[in-house]
């Protein structure tokens, strides 16, 4: 980020709040981690919190379910099925998460 920023270069990291542990590809499928808020702040969010509090620039969100963090439900326009909002569509995962707990601006 700092080599970037010397060079008058927009810094983004990917992909909020991780993108690990998955088995599908976001795109061809609506990947899932089940992992509680908990252990998500034990290793993927610790990365993304530093850089928020050195003033990265942009984050990229994960289109990707998380169950234990969304609980807000919706019918998939695919395939009928019912689906958790993805991280992309969260209120819960980009407002309350990253905006008000973590700090990003």
């Amino acid at each position: 980020m700092k080599g970037l920023h010397s060079q008058n270069i927009i810094a983004t990291v990917k992909y909020f709040p991780g993108n690990g542990d998955t088995f599908v590809d976001s795109h061809f499928g609506l990947p899932t981690v089940d992992k509680t808020l908990e252990q998500l702040k034990g290793v993927e969010l610790r990365s993304f919190k530093e850089l928020i509090d050195k003033n990265v620039d942009m984050i990229m969100t994960s289109h990707i379910e998380f169950p234990q963090i969304e609980t807000k439900t919706v019918i998939s326009k695919k395939d009928g099925k019912e689906i958790f909002l993805p991280a992309t569509l969260s209120r819960t995962i980009l407002t309350d998460l990253l905006r008000k707990q973590m700090g990003l601006e």
